[in-house]
């Protein structure tokens, strides 16, 4: 196909700025140019026949008016330059433009579009702000977190340091980080950090008030402040007010902007220009060590009395912090029927692993995770051995275990639980016990009827409710990170979609055609894509009815009961916690050993002068009753039998506790009677452990005067080594003989 001229014609400039896209322009019969409808309504282009018009130019017209334009092609190289618009230039002015453009394009090679671009780039990042660059960080921090190589808690920091710039009286996030100076970022230091004490939880208002008043209160010294009147734990308060959130405000500030030098310092080498930034102003704050060293926190840390390790002594009678805790948390366990059950665990647990808050809240029982989950360590869980040496299956190590998949530095840890922390977990298993018992009517009826499918279905629910939707959760995760990575390789400037926009209206009518129908495929998948991504975040209603039906018709086709029994597991798990009284959990095992032993509640042999007999089948009821009614004869006899069974079961307590108690005073009786002996401990000792008093017995004293030689705690040396050859021993070098020694010459002479 041959190349097809452009019709030239030759307007005056009142012509060319009434131009519009509704109207083309044509030829009469007389050869005048005329306008004609545009019936295609797209846009067009032609020539300027215009005397001394440069070789190329011509006019555009389009949807914003009418355009000067240059082509132009150099080493096999086309291009198309637009020139700008006819109501902004002159024809006159536009002629000079196109030859200085065609005159530089063969002169140098280069596309004159390449220096705007870059002189556009440039001053984009010459007015880029503080807040655009933290935003730019967040992206990258969120991106990370889609990665699984960052946690969401940074995240969230960054967005409060964003947020604390943006406030009024700071007025740091919108200015240019070229404009900032040394005195503006220590400014900003000392603004920031007013207005954090000013919102602190930690400072009564009192303290605030009083701060406020001292005018430049951040510059007192701690024995400024004494001076001043403040006392004791006041005094290190007030010193550090404000100055943890600044600290990490600054910080997260300085990390943004040293991530867009890094960006401006890669862009203008590419484009062989100067970086428009070179110098992050916040380096006077190192420069300056506003920042506090690892020592001044722990100093810090002292003096206000904060991270006090439990365990230390903290009052005269030398009662440690730890005891009086734990005790404190379990004492309160029970408070508020039960509903401090939860929370109190969670911080038990949490303090003797010594995790974070958000590793423990992500355990789960063993028993609910998939054999993926557990091969390929996707989550935390906590298992509880039913004997000590029993081997857990995944790891083969005994006794209990708990694993957190997910840590901080983004390694598994793997420890062991002790004893006080499994009476905890099984505290907590027992909780969930009696919750599920409230699942339904359903199972309370499967298990009187004897159904042991129904039974085994219903409680399947309840224990894996929560893993199905973690396993949504991630499906969801996975899928969005997949949507975000194709919408950048669309978006992306050597796609397909930017490729053709390049080249839309060029001379190559083929090139252009075939870039067409990547083009429109590329654009059918970014707007599926968008909607996609749209319903995975939820963006709108629309959104979220969609991704509810997804959610349910996932859980029909995979979910035991379909959606309808998942929701009503959900209302069940998040239903409020009850904590079973000692005779609700009596009862429990009572009625489990005697269904594992097949007794009946008949063999039962108790004395009855407690119990209330049951009222036989054919006595009158003393309620109005409706005549015949079977179904209240039948309630009352179960309501009687019930109540003897718990009056028995009550006296069976009452006498194994009366038993326990005249064991236990025998036992008192018996060592009191014994003659304990006070002995120095140590392995020489020959007396019993029982026949021992603990509290006067001591360990033996160590002798101060004990010397310790240290050649007698060397090594021997070893014996010397024999080879062929080599004599038994090695002879003995020549000595001088010794002198004849006197007769009696060592016996001591009398005085």
């Amino acid at each position: 196909m041959a190349k097809v001229a452009l019709q030239k014609y030759r307007l005056t400039q009142a012509q060319l700025r009434s131009l519009t896209m509704a109207e083309r322009l044509q030829l009469d019969v007389a050869g005048r140019v005329v306008l004609v409808p545009n019936e295609t309504g797209k846009p067009y282009r032609f020539g300027d026949a215009t005397p001394g018009a440069p070789l190329g130019f011509g006019f555009y017209v389009g949807p914003m008016g009418a355009f000067y334009e240059l082509r132009t092609q150099h080493n096999g190289v086309r291009r198309r330059l637009a020139l700008g618009s006819v109501q902004e230039l002159t024809l006159a002015r536009a002629h000079e433009l196109a030859g200085a453009q065609r005159h530089h394009i063969r002169q140098t090679g280069e596309d004159p579009r390449e220096r705007v671009h870059t002189e556009a780039a440039r001053q984009r990042a010459r007015g880029k702000t503080v807040e655009e660059a933290l935003k730019d960080y967040i992206a990258h921090l969120e991106d990370r977190v889609k990665r699984r190589k960052a946690k969401a808690g940074g995240v969230d920091g960054v967005k409060d340091s964003l947020a604390r710039l943006q406030r009024e009286d700071v007025g740091l996030a919108d200015r240019a980080i070229v404009d900032l100076k040394d005195e503006d970022i220590l400014a900003a230091w000392n603004k920031l950090r007013h207005s954090c004490m000013l919102l602190s939880n930690r400072l009564k208002p009192e303290l605030k008030d009083w701060l406020t008043a001292k005018g430049k209160w951040w510059d007192l010294s701690r024995e400024e402040l004494v001076l001043r009147g403040l006392t004791g734990k006041a005094v290190e308060l007030a010193y550090s007010a404000g100055l943890t959130a600044t600290e990490q405000t600054m910080g997260n500030a300085s990390r943004a902007v040293a991530r867009v030098i890094a960006a401006e310092r890669k862009a203008a080498t590419q484009a062989e220009r100067k970086a428009a930034i070179a110098y992050n102003p916040f380096e006077v704050l190192y420069e300056l060590e506003r920042y506090r060293s690892s020592r001044e926190l722990a100093d810090h840390y002292e003096n206000a009395k904060v991270r006090n390790p439990l365990g230390t002594d903290t009052a005269d009678t030398g009662n440690q912090t730890l005891p009086m805790v734990l005790k404190a948390l379990v004492g309160r366990r029970d408070m508020q029927n039960g509903h401090n059950a939860v929370g109190v665990d969670y911080v038990l647990l949490t303090l003797l692993r010594g995790a974070r808050r958000n590793e423990s809240a992500k355990l789960r029982w063993y028993d609910s995770c998939s054999p993926e989950e557990l091969d390929l360590r996707l989550v935390s869980w906590v298992w509880i051995a039913p004997s000590p040496d029993e081997k857990n299956p995944t790891t083969g190590l005994r006794g209990s275990q708990v694993r957190f998949h997910d840590t901080k530095n983004g390694q598994f840890q793997l420890l062991p639980v002790a004893y006080f922390a499994e009476r905890i977990l099984r505290w907590r298993a027992d909780d969930s016990f009696m919750k599920t018992k409230v699942r339904t009517k359903e199972l309370a009826k499967a298990q009187r009827e004897g159904d042991a499918k129904a039974a085994e279905v219903h409680a399947w629910h309840l224990n894996n409710l929560r893993r199905w939707v973690s396993m949504w959760q991630e499906r969801c995760l996975e899928e969005g990170a997949a949507v975000s990575g194709r919408l950048e390789a669309l978006e992306a400037p050597d796609g397909d979609i930017q490729r053709y926009e390049d080249m839309k209206g060029g001379d190559d009518p083929y090139l252009e055609a075939s870039l067409k129908k990547k083009y429109d495929k590329a654009m059918r998948e970014l707007k599926q894509l968008q909607e996609r991504k749209a319903v995975l975040t939820l963006a709108s209603e629309k959104h979220k009815d969609r991704h509810s039906k997804e959610l349910r018709t996932w859980l029909d086709d995979f979910y035991i009961g379909g959606s309808e029994a998942a929701k009503r597991d959900k209302d069940l798990r998040n239903a409020p916690t009850r904590i079973s009284t000692m005779r609700e959990r009596a009862v429990y095992r009572r009625l489990a050993f005697l269904e594992r032993n097949q007794i009946s509640l008949n063999d039962i042999g108790t004395p009855l002068e407690h119990a209330r007999p049951a009222p036989e089948p054919t006595q009158s009821e003393p309620t109005p009753a409706p005549v015949g009614d079977v179904s209240w004869q039948k309630t009352r006899q179960v309501m009687a039998d019930q109540e003897v069974f718990f009056t028995r079961l009550a006296e069976r307590q009452r006498r194994k506790i009366e038993r326990d108690r005249r064991k236990s005073v025998a036992i008192k009786k018996q060592l009191a009677g014994i003659e304990r002996q006070t002995v120095v401990l140590g392995a020489g000792s020959t007396v019993a452990l029982e026949d021992i008093d603990w509290e006067t017995s001591r360990f033996p004293d160590r002798e101060v005067s004990t010397r310790v030689d240290p050649e007698a705690m060397r090594n021997p040396a070893p014996a010397p080594r024999k080879r062929p050859g080599m004599l038994p021993t090695q002879p003995r070098l020549p000595t001088a003989p010794e002198p004849p020694r006197p007769p009696r010459w060592d016996q001591e002479i009398g005085m």
